[in-house]
């Protein structure tokens, strides 16, 4: 009788299993849910303004009818406003309300806006600050020359991870596990070939040993860059710090041998200024 009644337990689930599984089913939907619901909201870029219905499906690669139903959830939560003449979406007040915060608890970069405005101007080149956001590296500051006005790159614009300096400054920092890891990333994206993303780890390889990070030409052929990277005092969080202009203003020469050592010996002592010792520069 005992055996039997162990083979008919074997076979059948109890009610706590199916509960757990219940729960689990639940946690796995709530959780595309809200990635998709993100995922619509990171469809609206810099200067987009309204976007359809449509246009979000395209960016996000997500059916017509899912951003549809998602759309509508976000406009009743106030990440998204509805124009019933356009029939389109802009961003909420909640989304703004959310990248406000998000922008003022940098509290490293915030210390360092004065130096990084003077930098600007000590240079007559456009500074930047960012940091990465899956395979991009997203602006979050930026601090103008009056040179070089119409050229600013403002916070929300994403730059890639690879072939830029300030993303090459940041891949410097991590481990070289890591670092391969977002190559190998850049590849399955179709960023990169495998044969450039061997050239970007050489790239990567030469910031770590000069200091500094370099693009020139290779993001836009007509730019010229530098950038370094720096941890949080805390650790996780990594920034990094763009100098950048067209070739014509910034040559090669002067981003290698004069605007990249000055871009990092500045930072650094602005740093040390500020006491922030648990700070790493390549």
């Amino acid at each position: 009788m005992v055996l039997n009644r162990r083979k008919q337990r074997q076979g059948k689930i109890s009610p706590d299993e199916k509960d757990n599984d219940s729960l689990t089913s639940a946690s796995h939907q709530a959780i595309n849910s809200l990635t998709r619901g993100l995922d619509v909201l990171k469809a609206f870029g810099l200067g987009d303004g309204f976007l359809g219905n449509q246009e979000i499906a395209m960016r996000t690669s997500l059916p017509l009818a899912t951003v549809s139903r998602i759309s509508l959830t976000l406009v009743q939560s106030g990440f998204l406003r509805f124009d019933q003449r356009l029939r389109m979406y802009e961003l909420g007040p909640a989304a703004y309300a959310l990248g406000f915060a998000a922008t003022h608890n940098h509290g490293v970069v915030r210390a360092l806006k004065p130096s990084l405005a003077r930098l600007a101007q000590i240079t007559n080149l456009n500074v930047a600050v960012a940091i990465r956001d899956g395979t991009d590296m997203m602006m979050i500051e930026s601090f103008p020359s009056e040179m070089l006005v119409n050229l600013v790159v403002y916070p929300g614009y994403r730059l890639p991870l690879a072939t830029t300096a300030i993303g090459r400054a940041y891949m410097a920092l991590l481990s070289v596990s890591h670092r391969l890891e977002l190559l190998k990333k850049c590849v399955e994206q179709g960023m990169l070939t495998p044969a450039a993303a061997e050239m970007e780890e050489a790239a990567v390889n030469r910031a770590v040993a000069q200091g500094f990070a370099d693009s020139f030409g290779d993001w836009h052929p007509e730019i010229n860059s530098v950038g370094v990277a720096f941890r949080a005092p805390n650790g996780d969080q990594i920034y990094g710090v763009n100098i950048g202009a067209p070739k014509y203003i910034l040559s090669g020469s002067d981003a290698a041998e004069k605007t990249g050592p000055l871009l990092r010996q500045y930072l650094s002592k602005e740093l040390d200024t500020l006491g922030l010792s648990a700070i790493s520069i390549p």
